[in-house]
């Protein structure tokens, strides 16, 4: 995903052309719709609901992200003491497990923190596209409703700023899924040892209640 561009705010014939961080290049100060009748504006709904449920996603995995860090941070402790364990072990098998419980633990957690990061920034490109078309409706609406007011208005411009966001956004969910894939197998790989552990120590380490 691109980084968002540095812009320069400008105002040109009524449409904000740039804005300062911002993060589009085309955008249509919503002033300008106040002329026009509610009715008319109808096709500004979906586009507002679609950044808003961006945004509530972006919410959700910044809580996630918090949330595993803290997991994380738990493990690490966990950690200390399973290696402990690990090394005060006579028995070689239990030995070499616990050490590979250990470092399943941490290569699993670290994985739920990628997880969460990988949908923020999924998150955020998902909030830009939603914008880009929000800003595109409202560009149309104008060229419709209010043409002699949006002669500056290039409605190619708003489709090509749509095309660019709903790409990137789409890459977002591409590099989403990859990022869970190695989640999942990181969890599997923890699972198994844990499994072995039970098996071998009779109970005594790799339950449920470890997490």
């Amino acid at each position: 995903m691109r980084t968002p561009r540095h812009l320069v705010g400008l105002i040109a014939g009524g449409m904000l052309v740039a804005s300062l961080g911002c993060g589009l290049r085309y955008r249509v100060d919503r002033d300008l719709l106040e002329s026009i009748p509610p009715e008319d504006k109808l096709a500004l709904f979906d586009a507002e609901n679609d950044v808003l449920i961006a945004k509530d996603e972006g919410e959700a995995a910044r809580n996630d992200r918090e949330d595993a860090q803290r997991a994380l941070e738990d493990a690490e402790d966990d950690v200390s003491s399973i290696r402990k364990r690990a090394d005060a072990e006579k028995d070689t098998r239990l030995k070499t497990l616990l050490r590979a419980w250990a470092d399943r633990k941490i290569e699993w957690r670290e994985a739920e923190v990628d997880l969460a990061e990988a949908r923020m920034d999924a998150a955020h490109a998902a909030l830009m596209a939603a914008r880009a078309r929000y800003e595109r409706a409202k560009a149309l609406i104008m060229k419709e409703r209010a043409p002699r007011r949006a002669t500056d208005i290039s409605m190619k411009d708003f489709d090509g700023q749509v095309k660019d966001r709903n790409a990137d956004a789409a890459e977002g969910l591409k590099d989403t899924d990859k990022v869970r894939a190695e989640r999942d197998k990181k969890r599997a790989a923890y699972d198994d040892v844990s499994r072995q552990l039970q098996q071998i120590s009779g109970g005594a380490y790799g339950g449920p209640w470890a997490d």
